[in-house]
């Protein structure tokens, strides 16, 4: 019988919590946890933006590097169009193109073919079109088999214009990323090519 006397005097002193304390104590936590939660999601969330918008950035520098290269090593630059492998048609001078290969089934409707002849006689040409949203370049010596290089992704649109006259190219590339959050951007570049 001691031992529930003491007991019964330990149990006098003591006090619990009520039901208000502990609901107020649950919104608190709760408060707390979607704060949390909501800054998470965020921090994650632009991450993935940022990550899609640099990899249409660097899509973009990629088109650009391997284009500009060529073209500024070309005697001749061809838009032609890419199912009957004609030339396109000059309007004043400037023959204007647009190629994607966004179609079901996918094909491209044009291509830009860069041609020289180095000095030892050997004739190179290089062309460009958009298949399954990857800009393709096929390169071949001499008429040989091409070699082709995948050298962006992503390509939604590709447009401009040759100036016959001026010997300028206008290239204007757009990217889009899709996944998780789109990201598209647009660039337009010049070229001018060897005299």
């Amino acid at each position: 019988m001691i031992t529930m006397n003491k007991l019964k005097a330990i149990n006098i002193g003591q006090k619990g919590f009520t039901l208000v304390e502990i609901l107020i104590a649950i919104a608190i936590t709760a408060i707390i946890g979607s704060a949390i939660g909501t800054a998470t999601y965020q921090v994650v969330n632009i991450s993935s933006s940022s990550t899609n918008h640099q990899i249409a950035i660097t899509q973009i520098q990629n088109a650009v590097y391997y284009i500009s290269r060529d073209a500024q090593q070309a005697q001749f630059i061809i838009p032609k169009d890419a199912i009957l492998d004609t030339p396109l048609p000059a309007v004043g001078g400037v023959i204007s193109f647009d190629f994607f290969g966004s179609l079901v089934p996918p094909v491209p409707l044009c291509k830009i073919v860069i041609e020289w002849i180095e000095w030892d006689m050997t004739h190179k040409e290089i062309t460009y079109s958009i298949v399954n949203g990857s800009l393709q370049r096929s390169f071949s010596i001499n008429s040989g088999v091409p070699e082709i290089t995948s050298v962006a992704n992503n390509i939604s649109a590709v447009s401009g214009s040759w100036d016959t006259d001026s010997k300028v190219l206008i290239i204007t590339i757009t990217v889009t990323v899709n996944v998780p959050k789109p990201a598209i951007e647009t660039r337009t570049f010049q070229i001018k090519p060897r005299p």
